[in-house]
């Protein structure tokens, strides 16, 4: 479990300077990793923790981003609160304590998802040969 458990110190630190970079799909193939190791060591928390940020760093790397313009102070707090929220949920981990895991977690899903939101009503849609329409924007 020793190994794990630095995996998730590791990995926690590698996202939080990946973000700086926004490097997105790093921090989700790290997510992916972590939900790996947790299962073959039947980690109950890991897997909790690594399912919430590999939905995290997919919504908004590889879709909001991707899908919509965003101005470069949008980009740049995304990033920076994602960061910030991953190194307090580092911190509570290695204290251990639940809830503030849990507070982390919530937190970190609350910001992508009101990022993602904002985005979806208020952002202009990228345009895209492969993607002719989307749910909610009508076609073009």
């Amino acid at each position: 479990m020793k190994e794990v458990l630095q995996m998730f110190d590791e990995s926690f630190a590698t996202m939080a300077a990946s973000l700086k970079d926004e490097k997105y799909s790093n921090c989700m193939r790290l997510s992916t990793d972590m939900i790996t190791l947790s299962v073959l060591s039947d980690y109950k928390d890991g897997i909790m923790i690594g399912e919430v940020l590999e939905a995290v760093f997919d919504q908004i790397g590889l879709h909001t981003l991707e899908d919509f313009e965003v101005t470069t102070e949008e980009r740049i707090s995304i990033k920076d609160r994602l960061a910030e929220y991953i190194m307090l949920l580092s911190q509570s981990y290695r204290n251990g304590n639940s809830n503030e895991i849990y507070d982390a977690l919530r937190e970190i899903r609350s910001a992508a998802t009101s990022f993602q939101y904002k985005c979806l009503w208020t952002a202009k849609l990228k345009e895209s040969e492969s993607r002719p329409y989307m749910i909610g924007r009508g076609r073009p």
